[in-house]
């Protein structure tokens, strides 16, 4: 037979509370005032639809709840104060648990652990309000796990952890908005199908997304990776790597400020974006093989500040497209081979380029609107090439492509100035043109 129990305590000045239950439909409550308070609620073994609750009301105090063997539990802790510790663990075959951390003030702790052979559907919320707060969740062996951490304030850091957990989100949003920094982390290991997503709002901003697949439990070929980080303005830098990878995608948005965008792939559907809007940018994106496609954008017209974009895919599906509207340019990229494809526009200043493919689709583009330009180009082993440069004035320097070549065609127009090019192509359709100062 089903029976409940509540337990309900009060304490202004109590030291330390505990409740313990067995069964079906606990519910344990428990509400401390003062400082130094300290409160566990344990409910254990085979038991379903339990419920616990603490709430504390003052600083320095420690509050707990564990809940393992269980299905359908649901964890809640509010503390209000500073230096508060509260955690939260449902570990050992607990199904469709939920943990709910509410923090306000500065110097707290919040940890959710749910782990341990889970069932489906662990959901974790963390919520911080204040300064120098530390949030951190971590789900393992629990599948479609949905963890979120949400931080108002400064300095405050965040890590949100999925291990063996297919189909797991999670999201960490930081809003700052003072001087200092606020860190995030999220890591999704054997984790098929994982999205993990930052959002940074101001100030210092700091974030790292690193996941790695592997077929845990979907398997092969079904996994669709994917990170998000967005940071909207100041000291930014951003980075994310999918490792062991299947379907990837990421993309980093940072509207502005002090800028660097690093991503890495290693494989497989591919697809990279970085946008950063002015200021002093700079950027990565390595893919390493298969369906690439990267973009890079460091806007603002006129001037898109410090620059400097990267982008290396190692071959298959190849494309690529750099754009960054004017201040200290540069733009490498490297592709080795299949379907080929790259846009360069640098809109004056500083430039230099240097695309370099390896054939086969082959198409280069590359425009630079003025300044003290230099380009290199390329296409080499061959095919269906066509490769144009532009410059339009000062510096210049060229060397467009070809080299083995095939369907061929060079054009290059470098508009007036300090002139130099060199074509080159090799055996079959050939092509060239050159214009210098018209």
């Amino acid at each position: 037979m089903k029976y409940s129990k509540l337990a309900i305590l009060v304490s202004a000045a109590v030291l330390a509370s505990s409740v313990n239950a067995s069964s079906d439909d606990n519910e344990a409550w428990v509400e401390q005032m003062g400082t130094n308070q300290s409160a566990t609620v344990t409910q254990v073994v085979n038991s379903m639809d339990n419920d616990a609750t603490i709430m504390q009301y003052g600083s320095d105090s420690v509050a707990s709840i564990e809940q393992a063997d269980t299905t359908n539990s649901h964890a809640f802790i509010t503390q209000d104060g500073s230096e508060n510790m509260g955690s939260v663990y449902q570990h050992d075959a607990t199904d469709s648990a939920t943990a709910t951390i509410t923090s306000v003030g500065a110097g707290n702790l919040a940890t959710v652990e749910q782990r341990f052979n889970n069932g489906l559907d662990a959901a974790a919320t963390v919520t911080q309000m204040g300064d120098n707060n530390w949030g951190r969740i971590i789900q393992d062996s629990g599948d479609t796990a949905n963890s979120t951490i949400n931080q108002y304030g400064n300095d405050d850091y965040a890590a949100a952890v999925n291990t063996q957990s297919d189909n797991a989100v999670a999201t960490i949003n930081q809003y700052g908005g003072g001087s200092g920094f606020n860190r995030a982390a999220i890591v999704q290991v054997v984790s098929n199908a994982a999205v993990g997503t930052v959002n940074q709002t101001g100030s210092g901003n700091d974030a790292l997304i690193g996941q790695r697949t592997d077929n845990h439990l979907l398997g092969a070929g079904s996994d669709d990776t994917s990170a998000v980080i967005t940071q909207t303005g100041n000291d930014n830098i951003a980075a994310t790597a999918q490792d062991f990878s299947i379907s990837n995608m990421a993309t980093v948005v940072q509207t502005g400020n002090a800028n660097t965008a690093v991503t890495a792939q290693l494989g497989d559907n591919n697809e990279a974006s970085v946008t950063q809007n002015e200021d002093s940018n700079e950027a990565g994106v390595t893919q390493s093989g298969t369906d690439n496609t990267a973009t890079v954008v460091q806007t603002s017209t006129p001037g898109g500040l410090g620059n400097m974009a990267s982008s290396q895919q190692f071959g298959a599906g190849d494309h690529a497209t750099l754009t960054q509207t004017g201040d200290l340019n540069t733009a490498e990229n490297e592709q080795y081979g299949a379907g080929d494809m790259v846009n360069v526009t640098q809109a004056g200043n500083d430039n230099y380029s240097f695309t370099l493919t390896d054939d086969l689709g082959s198409t280069v583009d590359l425009v630079q609107t003025g300044d003290l330009n230099e380009s290199y180009a390329g296409a080499i082993m061959g095919d269906s090439n066509t490769v144009s440069v532009i410059q339009t004035g000062e510096g210049n320097l060229s060397f467009a492509g070809g080299y083995m070549s095939s369907g061929s065609t060079v054009s290059v127009s470098q508009i007036g100035n300090g002139n130099s090019s060199f074509a080159v192509t090799s055996g079959a359709g050939n092509n060239i043109t050159v214009n210098q100062g018209m």
